[in-house]
This record gives structure tokens, C-alpha cells and sequence, in this order.
């Protein structure tokens, strides 16, 4: 098992590893993107050439994860389906990477793939003088706290709560040390 940047050709399979993930507002699970519109593949293709912080995790030529980041300063050019999120980043201080997206195929939940994605993202970072890390996760509806548990054993700490609508994020740091 390899972690590499994306390429071009791998957003077809994380387009379809990215629908697997999505999950409904009423939905037993408590692990995914609450109904989220998934991205074209032509979205993700952009995303990828924009960021040098896309990572897949690829098993036997099989993309079994990934996870997408971006500098705060590239934040303006990328299309959102939650625009309030990347208004809340855009107006944060600092110089930080973005957390967008992480997930990783159901049959290799707790392998440590999402933690070796996170290790190349903070690795990278770091070489880049990056200062932290911010992400969100749902806390309402459906409190993900497998997103929760993994964060904060990493070492996010929760900074704020964002309110959208009816729903309500945590919105996560990890302070990168050089």
C-alpha cells in the first residue's frame, strides 16, 4: 500500500469512493459527508491540478482513499457546495492548509489509512512552513464521531462551531511544529 499525490486519472475513483461516503441526514450510520452533492469528475480533475495537498492511498492498483487540502490562499478558486465553509475559512488568519475531504473505502475502515493520509498532508505541510491545519466536522445532525475520535487522536483540537442552516460543524486545528 502506497500514499501518492493524485493524478488526473485517479478522480474518476475518488468521485466513486466519495458517493460511497455520502450518507442521509437520517441514516443508523455516523460515519461520512452528510448529504453531500458529490463532485463532478471534471470538479475533482480541477482540484487536483489546483493543490499540491490531494493524496490517494492506493492498494494493488486500487485508489482505497484519499484526502484533498488546500493552501488558505487558494481557498477563493475552488468551487464549494457548502460556500459558508469556505466564507468561514477564507476569513481565517494565518497560514494554513484546509482540510476538504478524507475518505477511505468501508473495507479498510481502521486499517490506518486516514492516518497515513494525514501523515503525508502534515509531512508536506510542514516542508511548505504551513503553521496548521483546519477542518470541519459534522456535529449536527449527526455527530460523526469516528471523525471526532480520529481527529482528536491526531491531534485536532476543536477551535469553533459553525451553524449552517440546521446544521452545525466543529471546526478542528492541528498545530503543525517545524
Amino acid at each position: 500500500m502506497i500514499i501518492r499525490n493524485a493524478t488526473l486519472n485517479d478522480a474518476k475513483f475518488i468521485r466513486k469512493i466519495s458517493i460511497d461516503s455520502t450518507i442521509k441526514r437520517d441514516s443508523k450510520e455516523k460515519t461520512g459527508f452528510l448529504e453531500f452533492n458529490t463532485l463532478s469528475e471534471k470538479e475533482y480533475s480541477k482540484r487536483i491540478k489546483l493543490t499540491p495537498f490531494f493524496y490517494v492511498a492506493e492498494d494493488n492498483n486500487d485508489i482505497i482513499g484519499f484526502l484533498s487540502a488546500f493552501p488558505n490562499k487558494l481557498l477563493n478558486l475552488i468551487k464549494s457546495n457548502e460556500p459558508e465553509v469556505f466564507e468561514y475559512m477564507v476569513k481565517q488568519k494565518g497560514s494554513f492548509i484546509y482540510g476538504d475531504q478524507i475518505a477511505v473505502k468501508k473495507e479498510y475502515y481502521g486499517k490506518g489509512i486516514a492516518k497515513l493520509l494525514y501523515t503525508g498532508l502534515k509531512k508536506d505541510a510542514r516542508k511548505e512552513s504551513f503553521s496548521s491545519i483546519l477542518g470541519i466536522i459534522c456535529h449536527k445532525p449527526i455527530k460523526n464521531e469516528n471523525s471526532i475520535k480520529f481527529n482528536k487522536k491526531i491531534g485536532f483540537k476543536l477551535i469553533d462551531e459553525l451553524k449552517i442552516k440546521d446544521l452545525v460543524f466543529g471546526v478542528y486545528k492541528l498545530t503543525l511544529s517545524t
